[in-house]
Order: structure tokens, then sequence, then C-alpha cells
């Protein structure tokens, strides 16, 4: 191999974000965030104070820096921007086994969540989207 790193724990997910400045690798373990640049440098760990799950990251258009969802297993849902905690929530709904963000008709930053039981929830974060666009053929509720 051209580099290695030792996690020094379980990890649970991994993926690859496609960014101005390089494509990170983000590593979720049992306990800890943990982000490599694509030479395999470590550029941060956050340790984690919950059990997590699974995680989404995607680049940041605005801020041009690295989000990341994650998901935990007491159905909570927590947003870093790096390795700061930015935002974080509980869903209504319980058993939530899977997490995506998808754009529907233009809006951008929908969140999909699959339960154990087979039902897709597709929600937005933060305030009202821009739905209400003339000719979207898009009407979703607030």
């Amino acid at each position: 191999p051209d580099w290695a790193f030792n996690f020094g724990e379980h990890v649970l997910d991994m993926q690859f974000v496609e960014m101005p400045n390089g494509a990170p690798i983000v590593v979720l373990g049992e306990r800890s965030l943990i982000c490599l640049s694509d030479t395999g440098t470590l550029r941060f760990v956050k340790l984690l104070n919950f059990g997590p799950l699974g995680l989404v990251s995607y680049a940041n258009d605005t801020a041009k820096t690295l989000m990341t969802l994650i998901l935990s297993r007491s159905h909570g849902l927590y947003v870093f921007q790096e390795y700061t905690l930015k935002w974080a929530l509980r869903f209504s709904h319980e058993s939530i086994v899977g997490l995506a963000r998808a754009d529907f008709h233009g809006v951008r930053g929908g969140l999909v969540t699959l339960t154990e039981d087979g039902n897709l929830v597709c929600s937005y974060l933060g305030t009202d989207p821009e739905i209400h666009v003339e000719n979207s053929g898009v009407d979703l509720p607030h």
C-alpha cells in the first residue's frame, strides 16, 4: 500500500467526499469520527459521547467545508461541520436503519430515513425550503 492507518477501533462506516481541496476520507468508528486526507494524513478526530450507527458526509457548497450527519442508536441525528457539532435532533419515528441525503425537484438537502419495518420518511433540515416555485409541480407540506 502507499499508506496505512490504524484506527484503533472497529470501523462502522466510511465515505469519500469530493471537495475542491481534495477528497477526504471520513470514517465512523465505534466511539469516534475520523477524517483523513486522500494521502493518509490525519485531519481530525472527534470523540463521540453516543453510540453511532451510520453516517452521511458531503461538501457544504456555501462554506466549502466538510459536513457529516451521524445517525445514533438512540434515534438521534448529529450534524457536524468538520469536527464541530452544529445541530442535533431526535427523530419521532423509531428503529431507523438507513440514512441518505437527497434533492427533490430542486429542493436541496432533503433527508431520507428508512425504518426497520420498511417505511421511508423524507424530511428537510432547516427553515422552510423554497418549494413554492412557479410551475415546479411540487407542493410539500410545511
